[in-house]
């Protein structure tokens, strides 16, 4: 997250939005993003090792509120904190764990204040709070567990 005082943001990946992204840091000078190719699923771990904070950003809209997008499970199976901007079924997921902090998407300034105070927290607070992810999958996401309860609830129907 922080080199010296600086916040550095990391983005792995080749999405749509890639040349976008980077024009728009070149065209306004920004030098604390740093842009990485697309990793391997197998890579992506060791990646997450290295982050003090993981960022999920997605718009507001129908589908994403009700949700819960892989990469949730992923980033809370980490032991890091996530800063999600995020609404509805997933931004649920994240509160109720207490695995990371929820602030509105697409609200820059808001987004911006949550990443300043993860800068703030010790690297005590940051791992306390990461390792409520890995307890809230085991909880509620354990692929045992849920075909259990779809078990349950079809043997109910018939």
């Amino acid at each position: 997250m922080t080199s010296g005082n600086q916040i550095r943001f990391v983005i792995a990946g080749d999405g749509i939005a890639l040349p976008r992204l980077k024009a728009l840091c070149r065209s306004k000078r920004i030098t604390n993003v740093i842009f990485l190719p697309r990793r391997s699923a197998e890579e992506m771990p060791s990646l997450y090792a290295l982050a003090d904070l993981l960022l999920v950003h997605l718009k507001d809209t129908p589908l994403f509120r009700i949700t819960i997008p892989h990469k949730i499970l992923t980033y809370l199976g980490t032991g890091k904190p996530i800063l999600a901007a995020i609404t509805g079924d997933a931004a649920t997921v994240i509160s109720q764990s207490g695995a990371g902090t929820v602030c509105p998407s697409e609200n820059p300034a808001v987004l911006a204040e949550a990443v300043r105070t993860y800068s703030r927290m010790t690297t005590a607070e940051r791992n306390t709070i990461g390792a409520r992810g890995p307890l809230a999958v085991a909880a509620s996401f354990d692929r045992a567990k849920i075909v259990d309860r779809i078990e349950r609830i079809l043997r109910r129907e018939t």
